[in-house]
């Protein structure tokens, strides 16, 4: 909610939460947007000095920055300058690609704003820079559309690095017309937010007061359009902080043809002193500035007290025409401080220690055509060469790898001597270590055995049975027949259409059938025969139902073969496919979870939604499905595949009864100048039972693990508690047998690993929420550790050794930060992005078992097909542009996830504590990877900006948790955050409409998703009400299920029916944003009196109803 002031000016900065008035001056001049700022440009803009770190108490960061904003009759203006790093080191900034997710780990500036709050149809906009001018920029609907990335501004931005005034300047011109402005300018407002977010360490620091979630638009600073003949105010700096001194420098600008008089004033507030101020009168001759100054003595300003300054400048007539408030806190935000590795060497190395394989990467300048590779293991003063290898270099970038022999433990250096036709040039060297740990190779989590509720795979002659479904395999290897739960999905069989240079499309089948049919895994391959090809198919089907299918094209001897087109059709029955999912990799709370698009011919296509950071269209997943029945197809890269990424590379066809998914293998001429293996996934959906009690756990099932800190560990990423020292974990387990705490060992603990360290408060209070979290689930509930968000801990040993083999982007600076210098607002920086390869899972579930001994299951955070650009440890792969296309590492994320789980049914004989698997998504209901957990969180974001309820196709799609069987949680509300916590965007105050939370309590019950006490939302007194009423003992029906006999005649009403034989219930929710009266019929199978009535709705309203079974 904007908050209005009642003067055409803001009279203060309001700090209360809710969105100020600002005022944006008129330029008669427009700047130059070059990159490069000039004060004399401009002159006639408003600036605003200081950045804020984010979190519940806000305080000015130490590092300078300055944005100064005007407008014309056809433009907003905006600059931006922030503080460079110190001499000899740069910000970080790699990303090149438009719309690059890797953006987000580079020194960059986001820019908010918002349509023209008159906006028929008002949407807001996101764009992020880097110092390279990379733009990443998505366009978020406030209707609830699907946010559009690779929008495509019409802004003109542009950057560059001011060495002499150290800063970064990043410039805007943003068309009005472009924000939907219309008519007069003038008196219309804005709302924006800016930002700037730094690496080394990680912050985020936007430049107006805004702790709110940065789509939290309703909360964005108001700016006022103002009119001619406004005094521009600029404040300019501010300095001295971290010295315990405040020095405000500013100027007014008078753009009239009169003298004017102006009263600036500050007022500063201190916690431990008394408030006093500072007045200066200004006299402004026309066309001229006058320059102003405050500033407070180091008297008023102490460590750790809490400081303001709030400045106001008034005109004549005593009007507000400028205000803002500053606070600040000493000593300065641990995050303030740079942390800085070397510049970046001419030679990079990387080392993978399960294949002893080494990378490396030299920038080759002049005529250097030879690069001798020498690697010694240093003992003392004298080392041993282990390997040697030339390589044949050119001008340019050069990136090779090379095998070693086995690595025993130590340091190994590399040196690369540089020649020119056999006269050496120079050498360079770089260092690595390898260390052997005790969990390396091994097998935990890998089994044979099926674990219940999945049951031993059955066979018949062409087919596979799994716990629910039926699949049996045509001639081809390909899906002939899929009975999900139940009912056939398959109009007909799958089929691979295949067009070769001659212009046949036949394949001949020359052998085909199971080749292994064990209880956990059956393996069917076909030959076949094409012309000058032989092609094999091996479908790997695992016990959950999920086929791996390899299909590996082989050239005859002598031949080139090509292929001209190549697809595979999966033919669909129309009545059972009504919604439709689509994850892209890297993507969360932007994937379509849809209604089938009506029409006949082609309904979709996969040019119709952006790809994340892949090129191409190829999106890596696709399920088509009715609630929990469905079936999908996934893959991990199009590597082998040969697609024009101008062309579509998948589509839905509609014809009559049949609804089929077309995805093309080669829409482009595919030569087969060697093998070329095409791998691809089908599962279909739902792949086990829920569980028994799953309506109503008999233990209270939590949605995650809270944090990592909880368990003693070091960081916020790591896997196992502070050093390795497992007694502290111990001593939790003895807590939660006994309901005791032991105050006295705690504390020691803290002494004896934090003392001193600037974390040491953050770390003892949550090592007490660990203690406590542990006690409450005495009983024989379930309690977790926040164990896993595909980040690694960067200060391990193991990480250190494996930073290359584990890390999802190459060659990095093997230099990172150390222990002493976390803090927790940096969180995010002291992990490094991983893929979880064999080696990773090995480590993952070494730890992951000292904590299931321990009675303690695992949380999984952000659980989706990720973006991997390692060429060596993944399907990542170089382009013909010399660019990156990275991978999705489904298929790896799925065979960690998997081991998880196994190894936790393993161990569950070892502690008397149910032990819970709990992996979080949102929005990427990936049934290949999700199907390995207990519990699944969803939800963690809120649709419209939290403003209205989220679809019910969505929640139909990804949030019962029925596809997967698993305990179903969501995180934020149903009916939307914004709507439960209307004056908290946030959504941390704990302070509910009660009316909302009867309402979304009403749309869990309707999905039958877990009811949660969260924030303020107590659902206890509607859950009673249901519990007496028999449920879930009772018989359930829901509205998609066949002849469900509650008819309404608005679809913004959805329903679910309790039937205990004595009394009928029925709980509505209403997905209208008007109040709407809708006319009910209730089945005549339901026996009850008055069947036919009204019911009235408020906006997003709920209403239960109880009536008696006619004997």
């Amino acid at each position: 909610m904007l908050k209005k002031l009642a003067t055409l000016v803001c009279s203060a900065l309001i700090l209360s939460g809710l969105a100020a008035e600002y005022q944006i001056p008129f330029m008669e001049k427009a700047p130059v947007i070059d990159g490069k700022f000039s004060a004399g440009e401009w002159q006639g803009s408003s600036s605003y000095a200081g950045m804020y770190h984010r979190g519940k108490e806000m305080f000015l960061s130490g590092r300078h920055a300055v944005w100064n904003i005007g407008y014309d009759e056809k433009n907003l203006y905006v600059s931006m300058r922030t503080e460079l790093p110190p001499e000899g080191t740069r910000l970080i900034s790699t990303t090149r690609r438009r719309d690059g997710k890797t953006l987000l780990y580079d020194d960059n500036t986001e820019f908010w704003i918002a349509d023209s709050e008159k906006a028929a149809d008002r949407s807001y906009y996101s764009v992020m820079i880097n110092t390279k001018g990379t733009v990443s920029d998505t366009k978020f609907y406030l209707s609830g559309k699907m946010a559009e990335p690779k929008w495509g501004n019409e802004w003109k931005i542009s950057n560059g690095l001011d060495k002499k005034e150290n800063v970064w300047v990043t410039e805007y011109a943003i068309p009005l017309k472009s924000l939907k402005f219309n008519g007069k300018i003038t008196g219309q407002k804005l709302s924006m937010m800016l930002c700037r977010n730094w690496q080394r360490p990680f912050t985020q620091t936007p430049f107006l007061q805004f702790p709110h979630a940065f789509t939290g638009v309703q909360f964005y600073p108001v700016f006022r359009f103002a009119e001619k003949g406004y005094l521009p105010v600029k404040v300019e700096s501010i300095k001295g902080l971290p010295q315990r001194d405040f020095t405000l420098k500013g100027s007014v600008y008078n753009p009239g043809k009169s003298i004017r008089n102006v009263i600036a004033k500050v007022v500063w507030t201190h916690s431990d002193m008394p408030t006093h101020q500072e007045v200066h009168k200004l006299s402004i001759a026309p066309g001229k500035s006058v320059p102003f100054q405050f500033h407070t003595s180091t008297n008023y300003i102490h460590n750790m007290a809490k400081h303001t300054a709030a400045i106001t400048v008034t005109d004549e007539k005593g009007s507000v025409i400028y205000a803002d408030k500053y606070a600040w806190k000493l000593p300065m935000h641990l995050a303030d401080a740079w942390k800085v590795s070397t510049p970046e060497a001419a030679s990079q190395i990387s080392f993978y220690p399960s294949t002893n394989v080494l990378g490396f990467r030299l920038q080759i300048y002049g005529n250097t055509d030879k690069v001798n590779v020498q690697v010694a293991k240093k003992n003392g003063s004298t080392s041993n060469v282990v390997a040697v290898k030339d390589f044949s270099v050119a001008k340019g970038e050069v990136i090779r790898y090379m095998q070693l022999p086995a690595l025993g433990e130590g340091t190994y250096q590399v040196n690369f001597t540089l020649s020119n036709n056999g006269q050496k040039e120079k050498t360079l060297s770089n260092e690595f270590q390898r260390k052997i740990f005790p969990w390396e190779n091994n097998d935990l989590g890998i089994s044979d055995q099926v674990f219940p509720p999945f049951k031993n795979l059955k066979y018949t002659k062409n087919g596979i049975e799994t716990v629910l479904n039926k699949i049996e395999f045509s001639d081809t290897g390909l899906y002939s027949s899929v009975i999900a739960d139940g009912k056939e999905l398959l109009s007909k069989p799958v089929s691979l259409y295949c067009k070769d240079a001659a212009g046949k499309t036949g394949l001949s089948v020359v052998s085909k059938g199971f080749v292994s049919s064990k209880a956990n895994t059956g393996i069917w391959k076909t030959v076949m025969k094409g012309n000058g090809f032989t092609l094999e198919n091996r479908v790997e089907t695992d016990y959950d139902g999920c086929s791996k299918f390899i299909l590996t094209f082989t050239p005859d001897r002598g031949k080139t073969p090509v292929i001209r087109q190549m697809y595979l059709d999966i033919p669909l029955r129309s009545d059972m496919i009504r919604l439709f999912h689509v994850v892209s990799a890297g993507v969360i709370r932007n994937n379509p979870a849809i209604k089938v698009p009506a029409g006949k011919g082609v309904v979709w296509r996969s040019t119709d939604h952006a790809n994340g950071d892949m090129y191409g269209n190829m999106h890596c997943y696709l399920w088509l499905g009715e609630m929990a029945r469905g079936l999908c197809w996934f893959s991990d890269s199009e590597k082998e595949m040969s697609l024009d990424e101008k062309k579509v590379a998948q589509e839905l066809i509609r014809n009559g009864k049949e609804l089929t998914l077309r995805l093309w293998f080669a829409n482009q001429d595919m030569k087969l100048d060697g093998k070329r293996t095409i791998v691809f996934g089908m599962q279909p959906s739902p792949t086990k039972p829920m569980p028994k009690d799953w309506q109503k756990p008999r233990f209270e099932i939590p949605p995650h693990g809270g944090s990592a800190w909880y368990g003693g560990c070091a960081t916020g990423m790591g896997k196992y508690p502070a050093w390795n020292d497992w007694e502290v974990v111990d001593r939790m387990k003895i807590a939660r047998e006994t309901g005791k705490l032991d105050r006295a060992y705690v504390e020691s603990w803290l002494n004896k690993y934090w003392k001193g360290h600037p974390l040491y408060n953050h770390v003892r209070s949550h090592i007490y929420g660990g203690f406590v979290n542990f006690m409450i689930n005495r009983p024989k509930s379930p309690t977790m550790i926040y164990f896993e968000e595909y980040g690694i801990d960067q200060f391990s040993p193991e990480f250190r050794i494996f930073q290359d083999e584990w890390g999802a982007y190459e060659f990095t600076q093997r230099k990172w930060m150390d222990w002493k210098d976390i803090t927790s607002n940096s969180a995010a920086a002291n992990s490094v992005k991983i893929i979880p390869v064999k080696s990773y899972q090995d480590y993952a579930l070494w730890y992951g078992r000292e904590w299931m001994k321990r009675g303690v299951g695992l949380y999984f955070d952000n659980v989706y097909p990720k973006n991997i650009f390692n060429r060596h440890s993944s399907l990542a792969y170089t382009r013909k542009d010399g660019q990156t296309q990275p991978c999705s590492a489904i298929w790896t994320m799925r065979e960690y996830h998997k081991r998880m789980w196994v190894m936790s049914r393993m161990l569950q004989k070892e502690t008397k504590w149910p032990l819970q698997i709990s992996l979080h998504t949102t929005n990427c209901m990936c049934i290949p990877i999700l199907t390995w957990t207990d519990t699944m969180l969803d939800l963690e974001w809120g649709w419209a900006n939290g403003t209205k309820p989220f679809p019910q196709e969505l929640l139909e799609i990804e949030s019962t948790a029925r596809q997967i069987g698993a305990y179903p949680h969501a995180h934020f509300p149903l009916v939307g955050n914004a709507v439960t916590h209307p004056h908290d965007a946030t959504y941390m105050s704990g302070k509910a409409v009660p009316e909302m939370v009867k309402t979304d309590w009403a749309m869990r019950m309707i999905y039958e998703i877990l009811r949660q006490q969260y924030r303020g939302m107590d659902f206890r007194p509607y859950d009673k009400m249901v519990y007496d009423f028999g449920y879930p003992n009772c018989k359930v029906i829901n509205y998609w299920d066949e002849n469900y006999p509650v008819k309404v005649d608005n679809e913004a009403v959805k329903s679910i029916v309790l039937n205990n034989g004595k009394k009928v219930m029925i709980i509505f929710a209403s997905w209208s944003e008007k109040p709407i009266t809708v006319n009910v019929k209730l089945d005549s199978s339901l026996k009850v009196k008055d069947p036919v009535f009204q019911l009235k709705f408020n906006k997003f309203g709920a209403e239960i109803i109880e009536k008696e079974i006619i004997k």
